[in-house]
Parts: C-alpha cells; sequence; structure tokens
C-alpha cells in the first residue's frame, strides 16, 4: 500500500478488498431493518448459513484512529466499544471492533499506550463478554490483520422476543444495506489518488473495472 488511508470508510473498503475477514454473504452499511432506521448501524455484517448447522451472523464495527492527541484516539476505542456491543440488540451472534492505527498520525510511542489498553480490554472480555472480539490492523504492516480477542461464544439471544425478531429479518433479506459501498470508496479513492500522484508519484491500490 503506497498512499495513506484517509478515513473509515476507506479503511473498511481496504479491509475488504484485500483481508478475508470471513465466509458467507457480506452486506456493508445496514443502516435499515424491516424499514426501521438502525442505531448504530452496522458497518459490516456477515451471514454465514454453512450447510447442517445453525446460521452465524457476525457484525462488524470500524474505527480508525488517525488522531495525533492519543485521547481522541482512546474516545475512539471506547465508543467502537459501545457501539458493537449494541450489535447484539439485532440478533448477531459475535460481534467485532475492528481497530486501524494511522502510520503518519500515530507514532510509534503513541501506539504502545493503545496496544496496552487492547490487551486490558482482552483480559476483561476474556471472561465476560465472551461473544465480543476485537481485531486491530497496522497501516505500518498493511497486509495482516491482527486477532487480539478471539469471541468463544455465541450471544444468547433467546430470552429476547425483540432479538429474535430482528434476527429473522436479517436472515430472511428484510433489510436495506449500502450495495455500491466499495464502488463509491474506490471512485473516491481514485479522485484522492488521482491529485497526489501529480506530487509524488503513487500508484492507486483500487483497480476501477
Amino acid at each position: 500500500m503506497n498512499s495513506e488511508i484517509e478515513d473509515e470508510d476507506e479503511f473498511q473498503a481496504y479491509v475488504m478488498e484485500e483481508l478475508a475477514l470471513d465466509v458467507g454473504e457480506e452486506y456493508p452499511k445496514v443502516r435499515r431493518i424491516a424499514g426501521k432506521t438502525i442505531s448504530p448501524e452496522i458497518d459490516l455484517l456477515f451471514i454465514n448459513r454453512s450447510t447442517g448447522k445453525e446460521e452465524t451472523l457476525t457484525g462488524y464495527e470500524f474505527k480508525f484512529l488517525n488522531y495525533k492527541d492519543n485521547a481522541v484516539n482512546f474516545r475512539r476505542i471506547y465508543e467502537g466499544i459501545g457501539q458493537a456491543i449494541l450489535y447484539f440488540q439485532y440478533g448477531v451472534d459475535v460481534s467485532y471492533l475492528i481497530l486501524g492505527i494511522s502510520r503518519t498520525k500515530v507514532s510509534l510511542e503513541k501506539e504502545i499506550p493503545l496496544r496496552d489498553k487492547i490487551e486490558q480490554l482482552g483480559k476483561i472480555m476474556k471472561y465476560g463478554l465472551r461473544c465480543f472480539g476485537v481485531k486491530i490492523w497496522y497501516e505500518r504492516n498493511p497486509h495482516r490483520i491482527k486477532t487480539c480477542i478471539e469471541p468463544e461464544g455465541k450471544f444468547s439471544f433467546y430470552s429476547f422476543d425483540d432479538y429474535k425478531l430482528i434476527r429473522q429479518n436479517l436472515l430472511s433479506g428484510n433489510f436495506n444495506y449500502e450495495e455500491n459501498f466499495l464502488k463509491r470508496c474506490k471512485e473516491k479513492y481514485k479522485k484522492n489518488v488521482e491529485e497526489l500522484t501529480q506530487k509524488v508519484k503513487l500508484k492507486p491500490k483500487y483497480t476501477l473495472p
């Protein structure tokens, strides 16, 4: 990757294009379920319908840490945790927070306390919310994504009738998502790259069809 990630949409698009997160049906930016606007939206929903097994719904919340002030980066982490946990109200089985760390805005010195905080989060979640996971991606090493917290079970939503109903709407396809999300990001990024190319001769990492 030759240029810097600019925002969370581009970060999500890069991960979806370049790194294998999951298997199954992929739905970015789910904003409405059964005709109702949801908050928070699901950044990325995977539905795995493996033969002979119960369907697994996995939600992914993306946060890109690109502030020089680590206090703001910490707030973004906490915000992401809250949003990812709220995905369970939609009937997902597993929820992940995907954190990206900028290579230009976050120095190595500031990256260390961020990693330490994420490790502490892992210790807490391991004995608490066992259906929650965290993955981290470093722009300094863009070709791999590290799992810091691996979910060890599924969310027990069976006691919540409203959650089960929302889950059935997801499984039946009764929701709205941004079908052209990747195309929009590719087009937006291409425009940015064309401007940068004149200055630093960068090659775009996405190729439009």
